[in-house]
């Protein structure tokens, strides 16, 4: 390979680069603006022009990235997942946790999951739920084991078992699968229940029940 074909080739990579980080600033944009736009009017009250002018592209450029208002809405495990992450690092590994119980950390992360979510408003989970149901794709990358949301809980759980707090007798997917379905039972009786109910404490007993119940059977 000469000079000039080394050249072309990263000019090639930085043009592709900057395309890349151009659609997803895009992306971005658009997703902000509807959910903006979602909470102040109500999601069905919005139409696809007026995210567009909001956003400042055309309505063929939003379709080119979701193919409908459920697509927008439902992205927001995107904006869970830095949470996730940011709280993971900065409260569940800081130096004044390091003593905690890796139940205790469990249930401190679980319980943090649940309100985060639930911050994102009765309307979000009245929409998503549903459409996760009907989306295969969607619930693949919901599902996904590389989501943040994903590796939290199975370190965590790695973490327990590895110091006998829980057995090792269940595998860790079933362990996290078992989670999600506490958090999205909890989450759907809190929307039932008008989300009037503080979620922390409408969830922490069942939580906590189950993963002390983990602790016994390990024991037992």
């Amino acid at each position: 390979m000469n000079l000039s074909d080394s050249s072309k080739e990263k000019n090639m990579y930085k043009y592709s680069n900057k395309r890349k980080a151009q659609a997803e600033n895009t992306k971005w944009n658009i997703y902000v603006n509807a959910r903006r736009l979602f909470n102040e009017k109500g999601f069905y009250n919005v139409t696809m022009d007026e995210i567009a002018e909001n956003s400042g592209v055309s309505v063929g450029t939003i379709y080119y990235y979701y193919k409908n208002k459920k697509e927008i809405i439902a992205d927001y495990h995107q904006e869970l997942d830095s949470a996730y992450s940011q709280y993971y690092h900065d409260v569940i590994l800081a130096p004044g946790f390091e003593d905690k119980s890796t139940i205790e950390k469990l249930l401190q992360t679980i319980i943090f999951i649940c309100e985060t979510t639930a911050g994102q408003g009765l309307e979000n989970i009245r929409i998503v739920y549903p459409y996760m149901m009907r989306n295969e794709d969607f619930s693949a990358k919901v599902m996904h084991k590389d989501r943040p949301y994903m590796r939290i809980l199975h370190h965590l759980f790695s973490e327990a078992q590895a110091k006998g707090d829980v057995g090792a007798d269940v595998g860790i997917a079933q362990l996290i699968s078992e989670t999600t379905m506490l958090v999205r039972g909890c989450l759907i009786e809190w929307c039932i229940a008008g989300g009037g109910p503080d979620v922390r404490s409408f969830c922490y007993h069942l939580i906590n029940t189950y993963l002390q119940g983990l602790t016994l059977a390990k024991h037992s």
